[in-house]
């Protein structure tokens, strides 16, 4: 138990300091202070690279569902919530996905929009389906979730209840479900 304990927390110590190197490039540290301006970057990239981490090693050897779950909330709630409040609401028309999607490759903010809320989610899908085995009710939840997480956003005005980001998320945890399922399926 001590050994695994020793390990666990080296492997932890060494995220840390990759972290720590990996925001010594110039670029990467502007967009991580970006995308989460509140939290240390060095904290944000950690906590990627640990979610990252847990989901490789699910591939070979099963990763306990509570680590899995624990660190995949923090990253959302790091995410979605740490992040200045914007008191500029701009309301976008619903059908903008279409205009978006011609500029997708032209546009890095359009990319890192549409790109970034289907692969937000992508590890709800994957991770849920270990405990939820109905992917209706899967989905079900996770479209409750979304909508909590869209909503709670939209009144503590860190972000905008926006449909084509509940679509893209939902995108997002499908393909996480199908990824899983493959999975299991070898």
């Amino acid at each position: 138990m001590k050994r695994k304990l020793f390990s666990e927390l080296l492997l932890h110590l060494i995220i840390l300091l990759i972290s720590y190197l990996l925001l010594m490039n110039e670029h990467l540290y502007i967009y991580v202070s970006m995308v989460s301006p509140i939290l240390n970057p060095t904290l944000y990239i950690y906590i990627s690279i640990v979610l990252f981490s847990y989901l490789l090693i699910d591939c070979f050897r099963k990763v306990p569902f509570y680590k899995m779950i624990t660190i995949y909330m923090l990253f959302l709630l790091v995410t979605l919530f740490l992040r200045p409040i914007n008191n500029n609401y701009m309301y976008n028309e619903i059908f903008y996905l279409n205009g978006w999607l011609k500029r997708l490759f032209l546009n890095k903010i359009i990319f890192l929009n549409i790109i970034g809320n289907i692969v937000l989610y992508i590890p709800l899908g994957y991770i849920l389906l270990e405990k939820i085995k109905s992917k209706f009710k899967l989905g079900l939840i996770s479209l409750v979730l979304i909508i909590v997480l869209e909503f709670i956003q939209f009144i503590i005005k860190v972000g905008v209840f926006d449909f084509i980001d509940i679509l893209l998320n939902i995108i997002g945890v499908i393909i996480g479900m199908l990824v899983k399922g493959t999975r299991k399926n070898e």
